[in-house]
C-alpha cells in the first residue's frame, strides 16, 4: 500500500500512533517505509524524524538522517537511531545530543530506557551541568535520573571546587556521597 499526504496510522496492537506525509507498506515483510514528517507516538514519548522504516513483526522502528526523542525528561536528538515503543526504549547513534534540567549531554553511542529514564553512553561522553560542572569520560558511563545516581568509566569531574579523575567514579547526589576507583 502506499500513502501520500496527511498519513496517519493508529495501531492498537502496537499502542503507537504515526503520521507522516507518505508511507509504503508491505503487507508480507509488515515494514512500513514512512518519510517526511514523520510523528510517532506512544506512551511514553514522541519521535520526530523524515526518515523511518517500522517492522511491525520486531516492533522497532530505524530512522536516519536524524531524529529527536522526546519524553517527560529529557529531548535526545542523533543522527540514527532505533526505537522500541512496545519495549520502551531507544538506541541513538552519531553525534548524540541530551538536554534535560540536569545536563547537556553529547556523545556517540547511547541506549536509553524511557519508562526508567536510564542512560548508557558508550565510549567518549561529555556532560555539562546548569552550574557550570563538566563530566568526561573516555568509555562511557551508567545514569539513573530517578536515583540520581551515575558511574562514569576513565572518567573526570571538574567543579568550581574540586576536580575528580579515576577509572570508575561513582556519583550519588541523593546521598551526596562521591567515590572513586582505581588510578
Amino acid at each position: 500500500a502506499q500513502a501520500f499526504g496527511h498519513v496517519n496510522i493508529i495501531d492498537s496492537e502496537d499502542s503507537i500512533n504515526v503520521k507522516s506525509d507518505y508511507m509504503e507498506y508491505e503487507g508480507t515483510t509488515q515494514i512500513a517505509k514512512l518519510r517526511d514528517n514523520v510523528i510517532l507516538r506512544d506512551s511514553s514519548g514522541v519521535l520526530y524524524t523524515d526518515y523511518l522504516d517500522y517492522d511491525r513483526r520486531t516492533e522497532v522502528g530505524y530512522y536516519e538522517g536524524g531524529g529527536k526523542l522526546i519524553d517527560s525528561y529529557n529531548e535526545v536528538t542523533s543522527l540514527r537511531g532505533e526505537y522500541y515503543p512496545n519495549a520502551e526504549k531507544a538506541h541513538f547513534y552519531d553525534s548524540v545530543r541530551v538536554i534535560n534540567p540536569d545536563f547537556d549531554l553529547e556523545t556517540d553511542t547511547l541506549f536509553y530506557e524511557t519508562l526508567t529514564q536510564k542512560t548508557v553512553t558508550k565510549g567518549y561522553t561529555k556532560a555539562i551541568t546548569p552550574e557550570g560542572d563538566t563530566l568526561i569520560s573516555q568509555s562511557g558511563l551508567i545514569y539513573d535520573a530517578n536515583n540520581q545516581y551515575a558511574e562514569v568509566y576513565d572518567g573526570q569531574i571538574r567543579s568550581v571546587d574540586y576536580t575528580m579523575k579515576a577509572d570508575t567514579l561513582i556519583v550519588d547526589d541523593l546521598n551526596e556521597v562521591y567515590r572513586g576507583y582505581q588510578n
